[in-house]
């Protein structure tokens, strides 16, 4: 009987140790993940705030050979500014190997909104407005990054405590006109580098807006400054 015993104990170590070995052969899903995860929070980063990524989970049947160098990640050009975009995460070792990770992002910014419900024709004082943080994907309608584009404003219907403040919502004219060509602005450290481009919609003071690109076609957002000048939203 001691024999058996015995016998089960060693059996029950080798294939401890033979699963183990196995596991290490692969590359863990955790890993691929939590790259995938941190390359679309980086991309999603460029116009400041704060993102939140969530990797989708792979097929429990994946096997991927573990790489012998750190794992690198790639966002398709063109695709930063997706709710969803999807990750190459690379092993560039000596078993190379490449997966597509689709990544859900949520980006946080702080917006203007009411500290309480008001009125129609209500004229807005610094008193009941705020800065709160929300997540930019899911305001279409735009939103203000600062209160002082509000103040003064007479909103044009009533709104519940909380409410993101919109253009939309604020009896003031627009500023820039879509299709307007205007001077696009960006300022990485202390100089300024401006370029051409066209508005893509209506812009009061303060608003974000989509705006084109003359050279490159390219679109980006920018918040509204004068009636000629756009600003990009650096980091």
């Amino acid at each position: 009987m001691n024999r058996y015993l015995r016998f089960l104990a060693v059996t029950g170590l080798l294939l401890s140790l033979s699963a183990k070995v196995l596991a290490d052969d692969w590359q863990a899903h955790a890993d691929i993940l939590a790259v995938a995860a941190a390359t679309a929070r980086s991309g999603g980063a460029e116009d400041g705030g704060r993102t939140r990524a969530v990797a989708d989970k792979l097929d429990p049947r994946l096997r991927l050979s573990a790489c012998s160098v750190p794992l690198a990640g790639k966002i398709p050009f063109g695709a930063r500014k997706s709710a969803r975009v999807t990750v190459e995460v690379r092993c560039n070792g000596v078993k190379p190997w490449k997966v597509y990770v689709p990544v859900k992002l949520a980006r946080f910014r702080r917006v203007v909104v009411v500290n309480r419900a008001l009125a129609r024709g209500a004229v807005l004082t610094p008193g009941v407005i705020t800065l709160a943080e929300r997540d930019i994907g899911s305001l279409p309608r735009g939103y203000l990054l600062n209160t002082e584009y509000a103040v003064g404003q007479r909103l044009r219907r009533a709104v519940v405590s909380g409410a993101v403040l919109t253009p939309a919502t604020l009896d003031s004219p627009p500023m820039i006109q879509r299709g307007q060509r205007v001077t696009v602005e960006a300022r990485p450290g202390t100089i300024t580098v401006r370029t051409a481009g066209i508005a893509k919609s209506d812009g009061v003071f303060g608003q974000v807006i989509n705006v084109e690109s003359a050279s490159s076609k390219r679109q980006i957002q920018a918040i509204v400054r004068s009636p000629q000048s756009v600003e990009v939203l650096l980091k």
